[in-house]
């Protein structure tokens, strides 16, 4: 059986196998000054690139795609100049789009332990931003009216409720979190007549796309999800046997095609939105 030594280098650390020798040359094991145990979803150093790559390109878009938006309502671009409003909820929606692929970008670019805690935490929390952040111009702009804010005051009710239990670590919360992103991302099924009938055709069927995206996106990532690692660092330099890192049977490549549905579900919402005005 193959066992797997945590190595790190200057700013990234990478797993290596280890051969039974316990002679790593150039490299040294992982040390600190206390015992770190901590449960990390396992990726592998080429999926941790791809992640990386993938939702860095999601920051860049989410940023540029937050100046076209405001052009756009200032009635640049072929925009009707939808005012203040318009121009804030595009703000929020661009602005919380660029927050969770950046979130998630620094999250799987970091493999030092302890700093991809940390980064793990903003990266979920991030989600249930960028879901309120998308209801914002569909509530203000589309559905307006008190059933548009009342969305509006529930879903960003949610969103910090879910954001406030993640940050203090509430099990409960992990455990059912995929479900809690797909009730939050269909709840608009609940304005669809009265939404319908204020979009365009190709802004509804773009915001149906995206859902369906982030849902397939999410059922793959369920089925596929890979079993937790540990991670368990001793204080004293401890044998290599004893410092390694435990990887169960998991499927390849999961986490790397819900990153690509994500992308694509935030694609077509964006192009929602900017169909809207």
């Amino acid at each position: 059986m193959i066992n797997y030594c945590f190595i790190v280098m200057p700013s990234v650390a990478v797993l290596q196998p280890d051969d039974g020798t316990g002679v790593l040359i150039g490299m040294k094991t992982w040390q600190h000054t206390k015992t770190l145990t901590q449960i990390l979803p396992y990726q592998t150093l080429g999926e941790e690139i791809a992640n990386s790559l993938l939702h860095g390109f999601g920051a860049l878009l989410g940023a540029a795609g937050l100046v076209l938006l405001v052009l756009r309502a200032q009635g640049f671009l072929g925009g009707n100049g939808g005012g203040g409003r318009a121009t804030t909820s595009y703000v929020i929606f661009a602005a919380a789009m660029t927050c969770m692929f950046l979130a998630s970008t620094l999250y799987h670019a970091h493999q030092r332990p302890e700093i991809k805690r940390i980064f793990r935490v903003f990266d979920h929390q991030a989600i249930y931003l960028f879901i309120a952040g998308t209801y914002t111009p569909l509530c203000l702009i589309g559905l307006r009216g008190p059933l548009g804010w009342t969305l509006f005051g529930i879903e960003w009710a949610l969103a910090i409720t879910g954001i406030v239990l993640y940050g203090v670590g509430c099990k409960a919360l992990k455990k059912m979190e995929l479900t809690v992103y797909l009730l939050m991302g269909w709840a608009i099924v609940g304005g669809c007549i009265p939404l319908a009938r204020a979009l365009p055709p190709r802004s509804l069927l773009l915001l149906a796309a995206g859902g369906v995206f982030y849902t397939l996106g999410t059922v793959w990532y369920a089925l596929g999800r890979r079993r937790n690692v540990r991670f368990n660092t001793p204080k004293e330099p401890a044998p290599m046997e004893n410092a390694g890192v435990f990887q169960k049977k998991s499927d390849r490549g999961a986490h790397v095609t819900w990153h690509v549905f994500v992308l694509l579900g935030a694609l077509c919402h964006w192009w929602s939105i900017w169909f809207m005005s």
